[in-house]
């Protein structure tokens, strides 16, 4: 296949892809969000913008689907988790179901209430964990600009509403 007809193709799939500056390349699937090269996060991060997006949609803030779909006073709660960041969730169910899989006896499948089970408290730990983070570097966050925004570090939740989600956690 000749690179115009690979061209041709790309067009037309939800892909997209760019070519940044750096030599990098950046992929977006237009159901999924985007995959950021870290050159392209240092250069924002330096005040360089957005080399993506055009000026038009470099104004348009970007919605999660807890922004979406969650109640507003759960809002605060679900960002304390990091629930739209599932990343670490899945290191750590991942790493559970696949010892629960081990564990099954030869030529049966696992048990699907012990992988939910430890697919919930995967959630729930990884959750708690980001909370004990916050509590801990309240002070520190607000001083960061990529953490100032985060619920305890901007006065979204006070401490005390961040201690009692957390023992709602562990519970």
């Amino acid at each position: 296949m000749g690179f115009s007809r690979a061209t041709q193709l790309l067009r037309r799939s939800p892909f997209s892809f760019a070519l940044l500056g750096d030599g990098c390349l950046r992929f977006k699937l237009s159901t999924l969000g985007s995959i950021s090269s870290a050159a392209e996060v240092a250069d924002q991060a330096k005040g360089g913008g957005n080399r993506w997006r055009n000026d038009e949609e470099s104004r348009k803030v970007s919605l999660s689907w807890i922004d979406e779909y969650l109640p507003k006073f759960m809002r605060p709660y679900a960002d304390l988790a990091r629930l739209d960041k599932p990343i670490g969730t899945w290191l750590l169910a991942w790493s559970c179901m696949w010892s629960i899989t081990l564990a099954a006896p030869p030529g049966n499948l696992p048990d699907l209430k012990m992988l939910s089970l430890f697919g919930c408290g995967a959630l729930l730990l990884r959750g708690a964990g980001c909370t004990v983070n916050d509590l801990l570097d309240r002070d520190i966050n607000t001083k960061v600009e990529r953490t100032r925004l985060r619920p305890i570090a901007s006065g979204l939740l006070t401490p005390f509403q961040g201690l009692t989600f957390l023992g709602l956690q562990y519970s």
